[in-house]
């Protein structure tokens, strides 16, 4: 890590030089923009991949957007307050239908994805919405879009271990939370939240509360059969099992709460209501090297324990500095602690990332994009980590052989790399 801040020292010092941005070149950072993605990661030959459904359930939020831009673009509109508000409610309305069924695809897909990691057979993988059984996920969703059903997934896994059993269960309600927890970052770098992305943000971001408050009794949800496994492998006690249920969905929507960008979303509403502005610039606190940004929380269910994971910026001309620092709060003791820094520069941007966990393993990252114009970027990522949090929540199975008593344990080493274009219109 010592060389990393010492490239993030070096990278500080260019920044003083002031080097044009990309805004002086191409606005795209435009808010009204809409941002569509197509990447190698639709090539994989997995069954089902939820980066995969992430980055296309990324495509629908902005066709969300895009979509209202159009519909408001009357000349009567930023004068009327009651056009306005008619406008914001349908679209609200619209929003949740899209991220419902987006959510619904994405939360049973990273479920499918988990149990085929863990060996399940595909053969054996069915999805539900409602009573209706269909094979695969584009059927899932198809269906889900004109109904309310509830959408499940069945599998089959022979001699399912406590510690597979939690990240089966969890995998889906972590999807969901680290797509809210993408989508906040990505606004902290283009520096405003969009008010459009409220409905979306939020209900990804207390789907833990929400599973908990439906049904708390319930023997066969997710949240149920985590915290049984917790329990299977020794890290809470039977007493504890209520208590950490209910802890789950009170902690998400503290953190909820806590989290910069949902004051953002509220300021977004009130703006587009009143004034006729999209959106609102991120919440922070100006200094003398920059504004350092409201913290974004979030609850994560691991497959020993339960963490929350805080990020907060530094925004300084070309530079976005970032610090993230996750715990755990139940279960196995751990701590994460990661750095980043974002540089934009002329047509292209690149950001670079560490991850330390203190069980001894790391993870690194490096993101890069490069802006033909206003419309058209190519981007690219390559990502190699030998067994981090995040990197066992993007990597299913990649911890199974841990020994909770060796620290120094070696994981299994993945690695991931991929290419995309994005369009703005």
């Amino acid at each position: 890590m010592k060389y990393f801040l010492r490239l993030m020292l070096i990278l500080a010092v260019f920044s003083s030089l002031r080097a044009q941005t990309i805004g002086d070149y191409i606005d795209v950072d435009d808010p009204e923009l809409a941002k569509f993605r197509i990447s190698t990661l639709q090539l994989t030959d997995k069954f089902v991949d939820h980066q995969t459904l992430k980055e296309w359930y990324h495509n629908m939020v902005e066709l969300n957007k895009y979509v209202y831009a159009k519909i408001t673009d009357y000349e009567t509109y930023d004068t009327s307050t009651k056009n306005r508000l008619t406008l914001m409610i349908a679209n609200t309305l619209v929003g949740y239908w899209i991220t419902r069924t987006g959510y619904n695809t994405m939360h049973e897909g990273a479920h499918a994805e988990a149990v085929i990691d863990f060996g399940g057979d595909p053969e054996y993988i069915n999805y539900w919405a409602g009573d209706k059984k269909v094979k695969t996920i584009g059927e899932l969703f198809i269906n889900l879009l004109p109904t309310t059903a509830r959408a499940a997934v069945s599998y089959y896994l022979p001699e399912k271990t406590p510690v597979e059993q939690a990240v089966v269960s969890a995998a889906g309600v972590n999807a969901q939370t680290e797509f809210a927890r993408d989508r906040a970052l990505e606004s902290i770098y283009e520096g405003h939240f969009h008010h459009t992305e409220t409905v979306h943000y939020l209900m990804n971001k207390v789907i833990n509360a929400v599973y908990y408050y439906y049904d708390p009794d319930s023997s066969s949800s997710d949240i149920n059969s985590y915290v049984t496994s917790l329990r299977d492998q020794g890290m809470i006690y039977d007493e504890e099992v209520e208590e950490t249920k209910s802890f789950i969905a009170h902690a998400s929507i503290l953190t909820t709460l806590l989290s910069g960008r949902t004051w953002e979303g509220i300021n977004a509403f009130s703006n587009e209501l009143l004034d006729s502005k999209s959106h609102s610039e991120t919440l922070g606190f100006n200094t003398g090297v920059g504004k350092i940004t409201w913290p974004e929380l979030n609850v994560f269910l691991n497959k020993d324990n339960i963490s929350v994971k805080t990020d907060t910026f530094l925004l300084n001309e070309n530079f976005v500095f970032g610090l993230s620092y996750e715990t755990s709060v139940k279960g196995f003791g751990e701590n994460e602690y990661s750095a980043s820094v974002l540089y934009k520069h002329n047509r292209w941007s690149a950001r670079f990332e560490g991850i330390y966990n203190d069980r001894g393993t790391t993870g690194y990252q490096f993101d890069g994009k490069y802006h033909f114009n206003e419309h058209f970027s190519v981007f690219g990522r390559a990502r190699i980590d030998d067994g981090t949090l995040s990197g066992r929540r993007l990597f299913l199975n990649s911890n199974t052989e841990l020994d909770l008593g060796t620290p120094t344990k070696d994981f299994e080493l993945n690695t991931q790399f991929y290419i995309g274009v994005e369009g703005r219109f």
